[in-house]
């Protein structure tokens, strides 16, 4: 019998013959399929008389044949091969090479590995995982409008993740026309970019909706001084951010204020949101504030929308006058929130109404973009024309190599943002509890209040956006969280 060092002189020989076989078969069949490609490629004219594909199956004939002799090559050498003799001359190996110590060594590691696994998989076994608790929320499961809004109870339930976190347990929220929108897909694509850096969102759908919230303070991050377990407070949201329509809602310490204690929570949930946005027009965009506002001609398109409800009343307790359009039916409206000049736009002629009137210094178009022209004409040379109506977003129609350089815009503003401290925006309206607290004490003194026609249940909040899609409703509904019961205690076994 052959010495164990020859045998494996052998069989290494051996392997080294059939690689050198199977990597000559290999590049041999490579550069022939390569030469017919090159081939086929100058002689594309050629394609009709079948001469070109006669010349690929002789090629691949060749390339066949040399496959098959290498394999027979394998099969010749397998079938050379001795199994006994290579069980024997191991054998033999082990028996005479192989020392005690190295046979110690390996039925240590072997029985240390069974060890290992079976605590592993008893750990696994024993083991519970902890359901996350859910809550009920509104919410679009997809872009497809009206359709896609769903109230459910299977929501999952946020958690703080920052020590300067703020959970909410809301009582009231509201249904913005903005929410409209969202659910039509409005943002997905900067919506979807942001909340890749939210540690909140999980997927791009579903999207909780709801822009602003009343309600009190559940619980709070460990860094957390400005709040305590219990406090009211109100709050406003951008429409790329994930909603207000839920029993619970985590925000930044710094984005929260107290809410007014003149109002109710459903009250105080109607203003939050569209008084920063009617706060940004007037003030940011418009230049007319509490100092400047006095004898200053403002007009107000539509002012029984949540803005313009909002602008209406800012206007007058800072002393200027106002002009609003309204249906005829809500015109005693206008008048009680303090309205000096009130046009009927469905009764009336609105363009020649608005021509016998002085031009204004601002105009606030609260109504949508059909209406800019005619603010344009009625709009002073020295004055300003607003929208508060968010602009189209030619980022939801980028394709793939747009939305890739999208992505790395958002990438790139908000690592600049953060190095410059300064707060995350993306759109014309920043909202701050500054904003929030002014309109509060305006609350608080009576000079602000919320027009609030209908309330609905959370489960019912389909009905809300419906009333608001008709385009008729008084402010924005509102949608109450108060009286569900409290969430159970989620146990570690998940029960």
């Amino acid at each position: 019998m052959a010495s164990t060092d020859e045998l494996l002189f052998h069989i290494s020989e051996k392997i080294d013959e059939l690689q050198v076989q199977l990597s000559s078969s290999a590049a041999a069949a490579r550069l022939s399929l390569q030469a017919g490609l090159t081939e086929l490629r100058q002689t594309g004219g050629r394609l009709a008389s079948g001469e070109v594909w006669q010349q690929a199956a002789q090629r691949w004939r060749l390339a066949t044949a040399a496959a098959a002799d290498r394999w027979t090559s394998l099969r010749e050498f397998v079938s050379e091969f001795d199994v006994r003799e290579f069980i024997e001359t191991t054998r033999l190996l082990v028996l005479t090479e192989a020392s005690t110590v190295h046979l110690c060594l390996l039925g240590a590691g072997f029985g240390a590995g069974l060890l290992v696994g079976y605590l592993v998989g008893r750990g696994r076994r024993v083991r519970t995982v902890r359901q996350p608790a859910l809550m009920r929320a509104v919410i679009c499961g997809t872009y497809e409008g009206l359709d896609g809004v769903l109230a459910v109870e299977d929501q999952p339930r946020p958690e703080l993740v920052s020590p300067t976190e703020v959970l909410v347990r809301v009582k009231a929220a509201t249904v913005d026309r903005v929410d409209l929108r969202i659910a039509s897909g409005y943002g997905r694509a900067l919506r979807r970019q942001v909340n890749r850096y939210n540690p909140h969102v999980d997927s791009e759908l579903p999207v909780v909706l709801g822009r602003d919230l009343a309600g009190v303070v559940d619980q709070v991050g460990s860094e957390v001084t400005q709040w305590q377990v219990g406090d009211p407070v109100w709050a406003a949201v951008p429409f790329w951010r994930p909603g207000t329509l839920a029993e619970f809602v985590v925000l930044e310490e710094k984005e929260l204020c107290r809410k007014p204690d003149a109002v109710t929570f459903e009250r105080a949930a109607a203003l939050p949101y569209s008084g920063t946005v009617a706060w940004n027009a007037l003030v940011t965009q418009g230049g007319i504030g509490p100092d400047t506002a006095q004898d200053k001609r403002v007009l107000v398109h539509a002012a029984a929308s949540g803005v313009g409800l909002v602008a209406t009343q800012l206007l007058k307790a800072w002393g200027g006058h106002v002009t609003t359009t309204v249906s005829a039916r809500l015109v005693p409206l206008a008048r009680m929130l303090g309205a000096d000049d009130v046009i009927e736009y469905d009764t009336a002629d609105l363009e020649k109404e608005l021509s016998l009137r002085d031009k204004f210094d601002l105009v606030l178009n609260t109504a949508g973009p059909s209406l800019h022209a005619s603010c344009l004409r009625h709009c002073a040379e020295t004055g300003l024309v607003v929208s508060t109506v968010e602009a189209a977003m030619p980022s939801d129609r980028f394709g793939f190599v747009l939305g890739t350089l999208y992505a790395l815009w958002i990438r790139f503003t908000r690592l600049a943002g953060q190095v410059l401290f300064l707060p995350e925006s993306w759109g014309t309206v920043t909202f701050s509890a500054d904003t929030l607290a002014q309109l509060a004490a305006l609350v608080d003194a009576r000079e602000l209040q919320a027009v609030v026609e209908h309330t609905f249940d959370w489960q019912d909040a389909d009905a809300a956006f419906h009333y608001l899609a008709r385009g008729d409703a008084v402010g924005k509904p509102v949608v109450s969280f108060r009286h569900l019961a409290p969430p159970q205690p989620v146990t570690e076994d998940g029960s």
